[in-house]
């Protein structure tokens, strides 16, 4: 008669679900051009690579929008989903910690808006695409 092996929870029942949640509940991840990125090279008048961002993500009255970074988050939700359904249950069993998670979602999100940008031919000197980034909150 082998024993089995004796299994010790180390949490009470629920409270490893509650700690990662409250863990999550107030961490966040902001993606597109942060602050801080300064002067478009390309600019005639001064403007920052974010205001050049602006004018492709919503137009002016001589150029069309080209919305890159809402359409390149909203067509990806579905991926970025299944990616946090991945990661959380290693972040609930402290296999990594919610801003590695975070970072692994964000790097993703920067891909898919740079290749959003690509494909929309949002193109400009690069500055713009070089100059997406994410921070996690």
């Amino acid at each position: 008669m082998s024993s089995r092996p004796r299994i010790e929870r180390r949490t009470r029942p629920g409270q490893g679900v509650a700690v990662t949640a409250a863990r999550l509940r107030n961490s966040f991840i902001k993606v597109g051009i942060l602050s801080g990125t300064g002067e478009h090279p390309n600019a005639t008048g001064g403007q920052t690579v974010a205001e050049v961002a602006w004018w492709n993500e919503f137009g002016t009255v001589r150029v069309d929008a080209r919305p890159f970074l809402r359409t390149g988050l909203r067509e990806n939700l579905r991926e970025y989903r299944r990616i946090m359904r991945v990661f959380l249950p290693k972040v609930a069993q402290g296999q990594m910690t919610n801003v590695q998670a975070l970072g692994i979602l964000g790097a993703k999100a920067v891909s898919d808006v740079q290749a959003k940008m690509t494909a929309l031919g949002v193109l400009d000197s690069g500055q713009t695409r070089q100059h997406i980034n994410y921070q996690v909150l």
